[in-house]
């Protein structure tokens, strides 16, 4: 047990000395020596690519005339994370047809947002860089879905 405990303080130091020379070498301009220095591990790895797709709902209300972006309201058992495994898992479900795909996703509406309204799912991608700097742009925005 105590070897266990060990080699992760070991291991986790490691990480920490790597991603600080990553860091540094980025900002030399030598690239980057560890290839998890950019990766959320635990939600979705982006890598290296500069280009992230964040998808987002929409909701169009009986008195809108055009659909609009909601962020997602974080409940004690759901938040971003949740969001973003449920999307997926609608989104990517080959075994159901296209309109058991739209009953699932109406159902996650109807919890984030209940009411009689319409919903759609918006794929949006957006540079990374420039979005750390305040130019919250995106460079395309593709519906996927509306229910």
């Amino acid at each position: 047990m105590k070897a266990e405990l060990r080699n992760t303080i070991i291991l986790a130091a490691c990480a920490v000395v790597l991603s600080f020379a990553s860091v540094v070498s980025l900002k030399m301009g030598k690239g980057e020596l560890y290839p998890f220095f950019d990766y959320k591990l635990y939600s979705h790895p982006d890598g290296l690519s500069k280009k992230t797709i964040a998808w987002h709902l929409y909701v169009k209300t009986s008195t809108d005339t055009s659909f609009q972006r909601v962020g997602n309201i974080d409940r004690k058992s759901f938040d971003d994370d949740d969001f973003y495994y449920a999307v997926r898992a609608i989104l990517n479900d080959s075994l159901s047809d296209q309109q058991a795909k739209k009953r699932r996703a109406r159902a996650l509406g109807k919890f984030l947002f209940p009411g009689d309204n319409q919903y759609e799912i918006v794929a949006e991608a957006y540079d990374l860089d420039e979005y750390c700097k305040g130019n919250y742009i995106y460079t395309d925005t593709t519906s996927l879905l509306r229910f």
